[in-house]
């Protein structure tokens, strides 16, 4: 296990936590052609869309142009743990938090607000920031909770209605840990803010649950991937 330091030092705009460990793996700068190093690191992984996301304990290149290139592994899974968290929030979900979910599920505002019987206007107001009543919370978990489900049947049915039945089986035991009918009775009418701490294991957890494996770089420039 790394070790944490107390130097917490900031690379650009993103709040890094270095870990020691005993040599650290070099790269060249894509950006400047110069030596970049690679050490563990806590991760703010804005590429998400959100500015609550961490990242435990990943490799992380730094180089004294400013480039950050980050190693995010099964960025896939690593999606839809965050999508998790937000369902399971304990309060009020955020505007950003919102326009991520519908990006996960891959609807568009007009789209979304046909679903739940709303406007584009009431979306957009939700997402930059507007408090959502209760019972919209609820309403919006719901909606993409279903969605959710529907894309993961899509994907367990696979083409020409071939049944896959250990995934649909890996699934339905996810989809029945979490309860989401139950859930949704505890949620506190109170919006705050949530950190969302994402370590190796749980990442590895779930890439070996779905049989991912593929590993995405992001660099200092990399445009949000939902």
């Amino acid at each position: 296990m790394a070790k944490e330091t107390t130097e917490k030092p900031v690379i650009g705009a993103r709040q890094t936590v270095r870990f020691e460990h005993s040599d650290p793996v070099t790269r060249l700068c894509q950006a400047c052609g110069g030596t970049q190093e690679g050490r563990h690191q806590n991760y703010s992984y804005t590429e998400s869309g959100l500015d609550n996301v961490v990242l435990l304990d990943v490799l992380v290149f730094n180089c004294k142009c400013g480039e950050i290139a980050a190693q995010i592994p099964a960025v896939s899974v690593l999606h839809q743990i965050i999508a998790a968290e937000i369902l399971k929030k304990p309060t009020l979900i955020a505007g950003e938090e919102i326009r991520y979910m519908r990006k996960f599920v891959a609807c568009s505002a007009v789209e979304f607000a046909g679903i739940i019987g709303s406007s584009k206007i009431s979306i957009s107001r939700w997402e930059n920031g507007a408090r959502i009543p209760p019972n919209t919370d609820r309403l919006l978990r719901l909606a993409f909770f279903t969605k959710i489900v529907e894309r993961a049947a899509e994907a367990a049915i696979g083409p020409g209605d071939t049944d896959h039945t250990a995934t649909v089986v890996a699934f339905a035991r996810k989809v029945r840990s979490f309860n989401l009918t139950s859930f949704l009775r505890t949620i506190k009418d109170v919006q705050d803010r949530m950190t969302i701490k994402i370590d190796p294991a749980t990442v590895k957890r779930f890439s070996q649950e779905d049989g991912v494996t593929s590993t995405l770089q992001l660099s200092s420039d990399t445009a949000s991937r939902v």
